[in-house]
């Protein structure tokens, strides 16, 4: 464990051994890597969950980054029931680290409503609802 570090910034790091005989020599410089918070739970970004009426035939896409560590597993809803992408990629979920997208080509009707997307870590859960109206 390493105390003092700031949240954001790069380290690198060198590791020496030490025993009965005294300390190694440094080892190589480790990749960078950025101090981050290791247990925090998720919140979902919400500049770009806002309610929204679109025309039908319309394009629609929910992007939305998500912090948290570790990183939170997101699952959408529509009228509270899970979706996921459909095979003729009209409706398609990108779950990555940190952020997810969800994107409709060709807005219907049929999928006006109410969308929630939840994301959930052991540390907690946060959740937006959006609703989509198509005219």
């Amino acid at each position: 464990t390493v105390h003092g570090l700031r949240e954001g910034d790069e380290y690198q790091f060198r590791i020496i051994a030490l025993n009965k005989a005294g300390p190694s020599e440094p080892g190589q410089p480790s990749r960078p890597k950025e101090a981050k918070a290791r247990f925090l739970p998720p919140k979902i970004d919400r500049k770009n969950l806002k309610d929204i009426t679109v025309s039908a035939g319309d394009m629609l896409k929910f992007d939305a980054n998500i912090i948290g560590e570790p990183p939170a597993n997101v699952t959408w809803k529509f009228e509270s029931v899970e979706i996921e992408s459909k095979s003729d990629k009209t409706m398609m979920i990108t779950n990555v680290p940190y952020n997810t997208k969800l994107v409709i080509r060709g807005c219907k009707r049929s999928d006006q409503g109410s969308y929630e997307v939840l994301a959930k870590n052991q540390c907690g859960k946060d959740m937006v609802t959006v609703n989509l109206r198509v005219i």
